[in-house]
């Protein structure tokens, strides 16, 4: 059964210049008003951490995005952006001086290939992660609009063998997803499991330790899963609800066909696991790439597109 389209959110950016060292920044997403308070930027943070945000074509998107991450007051933050053609560095330098950051902000431009890594954005964020200076990493995406009360649980990693920790998300507009994920998240360990999202903090040392950077170069998809996966055999990894908001869900099929792909080859999940995600969250294109992963390897891409083409005829 073919989900319905989601409206498109509509957003106003309103900055408002109340004093030389405060600001307020009021973003209206669907009628709904967010108000930040951006007082005393300049401020050391009592909680050293970097922010990772890889950046391609968000000229749109950055007016919001950005001005959350300053609010929670980053010891650095490190913007990288990948082959972008519109203005998304021009406008992220102008925000970044109005609020203040420019001396705490590497803004990096990378256009070089990276034929060695699958997955390009496993390659950018991976990149700046061992450029960071501090220990405790915050790794969010372009379109992602952060929840303050991130920073009420930074000061946890690095204790008690604590060295990740995943922030949920909504989507705005909200999608069937939301719903089924409010269900899932009541249920103990299964609904921190699956509402890992790309929003989440970890320890540097615990990521250099762990992860192996061979295997993280050939997957195809998922490379938040795998970091976390490495970093929870050897230590504590928790989740946390929050507000954070995704300004951009994306509903297409050959993303389900990809999420199913990697919850075989990165995740190496169940055959039961996956039919129950794929039949709770109505994506059928979830259990036939978890299939094909599975039953032909992932690396054919002519029975990929046979199998995603017949499934379609049958549709």
């Amino acid at each position: 059964m073919p989900r319905p389209r989601e409206k498109k959110a509509s957003f106003t950016f309103m900055p408002e210049v109340r004093k030389k060292s405060c600001m307020h920044c009021l973003i209206i997403i669907n009628n709904s008003i967010f108000k930040f308070p951006f007082e005393c930027l300049t401020d050391e943070a009592t909680m050293r951490f970097s922010v990772v945000m890889p950046i391609h074509n968000e000229e749109e998107i950055l007016p919001y995005s950005l001005p959350s991450i300053f609010h929670i007051k980053p010891d650095e933050v490190i913007l990288i952006f990948d082959r972008c053609t519109d203005s998304s560095i021009e406008i992220a330098k102008k925000i970044t001086e109005k609020l203040g950051y420019l001396k705490k902000t590497k803004i990096i431009e990378l256009n070089d290939p990276s034929p060695e890594w699958k997955f390009r954005v496993a390659f950018l964020r991976r990149y700046c992660f061992k450029m960071a200076k501090n220990d405790a990493i915050l790794n969010i995406d372009a379109d992602t609009l952060l929840d303050e009360k991130i920073i009420e649980y930074l000061p946890l990693i690095g204790k008690n063998e604590i060295a990740l920790i995943t922030f949920s998300r909504t989507h705005c507009p909200l999608i069937f997803q939301d719903f089924i994920n409010k269900l899932v998240s009541t249920i103990p360990k299964i609904g921190a499991r699956a509402l890992r999202a790309g929003t989440y903090a970890f320890s540097k040392k615990a990521w250099l330790k762990t992860e192996n950077q061979g295997a993280v170069k050939k997957i195809v998809r998922a490379e938040d899963t795998h970091l976390h996966l490495s970093i929870s055999k050897k230590y504590k990894t928790i989740f946390a609800k929050t507000k954070t908001i995704h300004l951009r869900p994306e509903e297409k099929g050959n993303r389900d066909y990809i999420r199913g792909v990697t919850r075989w080859t990165v995740k190496h999940d169940s055959m039961l696991m996956t039919m129950v995600n794929s039949l709770v969250y109505l994506r059928p294109l979830i259990l036939v790439g978890y299939l094909h992963a599975r039953l032909h390897g992932s690396t054919n891409a002519k029975k990929r597109k046979v199998i995603k083409k017949s499934f379609f005829q049958l549709k």
